[in-house]
């Protein structure tokens, strides 16, 4: 998120500047609304800045010792089931079990759950019809509380992760509409008050001070684009982080963060290819888009797993 940090610095440097010299917008109604809801958007940005701050970790890592617990006491679940299924030469049962034997290691954390509640109703009902030493009644209450607090577990940790995706969205709206704000209407006011508030003006402008590229056209005044998105996994839609974005003209390469997110900042106005890829996934066709001047474009990829498209 070193992008949108700086980007609120700048914000809160020229909003500082703006407070500091209110009397440049006394009287002045039109501006007003812009100044304000740019001073309001900072302060927004700075609220899920210090949210999302907090590592991505904190919100994964509850799962991922849930599911390490689930799938060891699984494994353990299924060499009973196993056993028991082969005493009794419970054929479609045991090949059922084996089947899932073969998954517990691999499978995603939906599949999981899934594959634990099917194994524990085979269990329950293989109990119901006979006694054993191994399979009590004290175990199967005790997998069926493991696998409800992790199905739980497992609500909860999807339900942050799209709050947490939603707010890097809602972050990134807010950044575009006080980019808009201030080159649309308050750089515009500032422009004019050079006479009138000289320190004032000169503080805005040195803040403001922006290093545009050369365009195609030889223009030397264009407003500088960007292409932003977010790569996730297209089975369990969770973000990938350390996926590598490619543009090809001009060269450039960047990495996702640990919310699946990336920027790429300063391009001119033009036609651009944006690829990705990641070891494990599939590469998916480069997208090719068309910027103008000023624009932030959104390019957004699903990966599938490699193992997904062999099974395929």
């Amino acid at each position: 998120m070193k992008t949108e940090i700086e980007k609120h610095q700048s914000f809160k440097a020229i909003g500082f500047v703006i407070d500091n010299h209110a009397e440049a917008f006394n009287e002045q109604a039109d501006i007003l609304p812009a100044r304000d809801s740019f001073i309001a958007n900072t302060s927004r940005i700075g609220e899920i800045l210090s949210q999302l701050m907090r590592p991505v970790s904190t919100v994964r890592t509850p799962k991922m010792d849930s599911e390490n617990r689930l799938r060891k006491e699984l494994s353990k679940m299924l060499g009973i089931g196993i056993s028991l299924a082969t005493t009794l030469d419970n054929q479609p049962l045991l090949v059922t079990l084996m089947n899932y034997d073969m998954q517990w290691k691999k499978c995603s954390a939906y599949q999981l759950y899934e594959n634990s509640l099917h194994v524990y109703n085979e269990l329950s009902d293989l109990k119901s019809a006979g006694s054993s030493a191994s399979l009590t009644d004290e175990r199967l209450a005790a997998f069926q509380t493991m696998l409800s607090n992790f199905g739980e577990t497992l609500d909860m940790t999807g339900y942050r992760l799209t709050d947490r995706r939603k707010s890097r969205a809602d972050l990134r709206d807010l950044i575009k509409a006080n980019n808009k704000i201030l080159r649309r209407q308050l750089d515009t006011y500032v422009r004019h008050l050079e006479d009138d508030f000289p320190e004032f003006y000169g503080q805005y402008m040195f803040l403001r001070k922006r290093k545009y590229k050369r365009s195609r056209n030889g223009s030397t005044d264009a407003e500088p684009c960007e292409i932003t998105g977010t790569v996730t996994n297209s089975v369990t839609k969770l973000p990938l982080a350390n996926a590598v974005i490619n543009l090809l003209t001009p060269e450039t390469i960047v990495t996702t963060d640990e919310d699946g997110m990336y920027v790429i900042e300063d391009l001119e106005a033009g036609e651009y290819t944006v690829s990705c890829h990641i070891e494990g996934y599939e590469v998916p066709a480069g997208v090719t888009v068309t910027a103008v001047a000023g624009d932030s474009l959104v390019v957004d990829f699903a990966l599938v797993p490699a193992q997904q498209q062999e099974a395929a």
